[in-house]
């Protein structure tokens, strides 16, 4: 595989077949460091279908500097078409919105466009802990793509109490950076369901817990504000 070629399935994921699956292994085996191999190498498991996608995606997610890019290139179809592809059809809907600024979009589009919105600008979070907590519903909802997660499960996961004191070899710190992001990814649930209101509460809820990230989370939080009187005024229609 070139250079050329692993830029080319960067842009288009699609094109990943039964045939790039091995060179891309071998990539992954050769530059264990290489972040974007990796999350090649796991699409290509998921585009064909590969039985070892779930062992394979335990092992490595660990190692995957930016959980949230791959958690949305593994669930949403549309991350497979590239804005920048050079082939691109002349009025693709997608090629025209990396052209301009950001457009508000409408209900229909406004989660996925949102969440792709959220991979371009969400600063770099640094490595959770080897196990994530509350790894199996992660687990489940990429098995199980924009299926609604169990109501109990997902109420019991935010709504679980921080440990009063951790033990002494877990740096408060990283538990906590474990928990937020954690608690952001169930937000970016919600917005797949269009259960807008519950996703902007669990956001509000971190912007107050951490203020260093207040600019962040504000744009955020005024984004969900508009998708919800969006779906409001829809609704009165």
């Amino acid at each position: 595989m070139t250079r050329k070629d692993f830029y080319r399935y960067i842009d288009r994921p699609a094109l990943l077949t039964a045939a790039t699956l091995p060179e891309l292994a071998r990539i992954v085996e050769a530059f264990p460091c290489f972040h974007a191999a990796r999350m090649l190498y796991l699409k290509n498991l998921a585009l064909v279908g590969d039985l070892r996608l779930k062992s394979e995606l335990e092992r490595m997610a660990i190692h995957v500097s930016d959980r949230a890019r791959l958690f949305l290139l593994l669930t949403d179809e549309r991350f497979e078409r590239s804005p920048h592809a050079a082939d691109a059809p002349a009025h693709h809907p997608e090629a025209d919105e990396a052209q301009g600024a950001r457009v508000e979009p409408f209900e229909s589009s406004a989660s996925t466009d949102y969440l792709r919105w959220l991979t371009v600008d969400t600063p770099s979070v640094p490595s959770p802990e080897p196990k994530m907590r509350h790894q199996d519903l992660i687990d489940s909802f990429i098995a199980h793509g924009s299926e609604r997660i169990d109501k109990h499960r997902l109420q019991r996961a935010v709504a679980e109490p921080e440990a009063v004191a951790p033990p002494p070899s877990v740096t408060p710190k990283a538990e906590s950076t474990d928990t937020s992001y954690f608690t952001e990814t169930l937000a970016h649930v919600y917005i797949r369901q269009k259960r807008y209101a519950k996703a902007l509460e669990i956001i509000r809820g971190l912007s107050e817990k951490h203020p260093e990230r207040n600019i962040y989370f504000a744009d955020q939080i005024r984004f969900l504000e508009k998708l919800i009187e969006h779906s409001r005024n829809k609704s009165g229609k």
